[in-house]
């Protein structure tokens, strides 16, 4: 690892911990700043060059995380994706109903709809990765403040 570089691990309490003792084994955890916290609820600080976030729920996350990146700072967002008239990739079909019948906010969303959303928030795309398989239908969108 870089000697300058500066890592944070937002994560809710037991993911810390766990991630904590994981990183412990390879003499890593002093390396690393965790924070114990709820992405929707909790401030996950600022002055972020890169943020990398994964199935985090969408509903104002994007503008807090908008607005703890540095200027011209980047979000790496992993997400699974739904095909325009919501019928496939099946494990995104069973995940959204998955979703519908367990929480209030609820949604796999296309990739359009997440451009869409990142782009209102203020983001410009700089890429987009498909790296699916047929049991993860994911894709990674690269944005820019």
């Amino acid at each position: 690892m870089k000697p300058d570089l500066e890592v944070v691990l937002f994560d809710l309490p037991h993911v810390t911990e766990i991630a904590k003792e994981y990183l412990e084994q390879y003499g890593m955890s002093n390396k690393i700043k965790f924070i114990a916290g709820d992405f929707t609820e909790d401030d996950i600080g600022n002055g972020y060059d890169i943020v990398f976030a994964s199935d985090v729920t969408i509903s104002g996350t994007l503008k807090k995380v908008y607005d703890a990146l540095n200027e011209n700072g980047v979000l790496i967002y992993r997400r699974w994706t739904i095909n325009d008239d919501r019928t496939s990739p099946l494990t995104s079909v069973l995940f959204d109903f998955m979703l519908a019948m367990t929480r209030s906010e609820h949604r796999v969303y296309t990739l359009g709809e997440y451009i869409h959303l990142l782009e209102d928030t203020g983001f410009s795309i700089a890429q987009i990765l498909d790296i699916s398989s047929p049991q993860d239908p994911t894709k990674i969108i690269v944005a820019k403040k």
